[in-house]
């Protein structure tokens, strides 16, 4: 699990890479953002499992994006690119 609380998105990625390094049935990211930003955001986190070579096939993601309006906004990923 990693929790980043930063709106920041570096500190998000930078978070976030930690998770991709590890093996486990399943990985939880759990950040803040603004409305609009949750998804766009859970996007470019998926490319970079996609893009980790040491990440492999069927490694399971949880997201909660917390959109400063009270709400989570939940998705669930899993990588599907070989190595």
């Amino acid at each position: 699990l990693e929790c980043e609380w930063s709106s920041y998105k570096e500190d998000i990625y930078y978070d976030f890479v930690k998770l991709t390094q590890c093996r486990c049935e399943l990985r939880v990211m759990i950040f803040r953002g603004s409305i609009g930003s949750i998804s766009d955001r859970i996007q470019k986190l998926t490319a970079l499992v996609e893009e980790c070579k040491i990440s492999l096939p069927g490694d399971r993601y949880l997201f909660a994006g917390w959109d400063n309006e009270n709400d989570f906004t939940f998705q669930q990923y899993r990588k599907v690119s070989p190595r």
